[in-house]
């Protein structure tokens, strides 16, 4: 089964037998969505929380990544009508580099990406996100699996 990296800032969607994965991620967020009945399937790896200014790569925020993703898995067939969505990462990687005034970078992402799916009234099924530790990804089309390998 070929195996389809999704490199910071991007967002990848492709179709069973593949697999989408994503290694050493830290305070990026990992966004995957899965359409069980045409087993195609989309990764966003978003660093940043909100698009600011007239960046052109949508893919680096969450926001306007999510809108990427569902842009991207409806132009491979997909009607997104209930779509298995799951978010991995966002780890705090320095925390004691951290102001204590400030949110780290990692638990804004998750923020913001809950807010963007509850108002598009999409439940999200399943998390592995925060923590001090790094994360790979492996999402299988072929079944919906999504195996998260963490080093500490």
């Amino acid at each position: 089964m070929p195996e389809i990296e999704a490199k910071m800032a991007t967002c990848v969607v492709s179709a069973s037998p593949d697999v989408l994965y994503v290694q050493g991620v830290g305070s990026c967020l990992i966004v995957t969505a899965y359409d069980r009945g045409k087993k195609i399937g989309g990764m966003l790896h978003a660093m940043l929380p909100t698009l600011t200014g007239g960046d052109m790569i949508k893919e680096k925020y969450v926001d306007s990544g999510i809108d990427a993703l569902y842009a991207k898995m409806r132009e491979k067939g997909s009607l997104c009508v209930s779509l298995d969505i799951k978010m991995v990462g966002a780890a705090n990687m320095f925390p004691g580099l951290e102001m204590s005034n400030k949110v780290n970078i990692g638990e804004r992402n998750v923020e913001v990406a809950v807010a963007k799916f509850e108002k598009m009234k999409i439940k999200v099924s399943g998390t592995d996100v925060g923590g001090t530790h790094g994360r790979s990804v492996y999402f299988n089309l072929a079944n919906g699996v999504v195996d998260v390998r963490t080093r500490m």
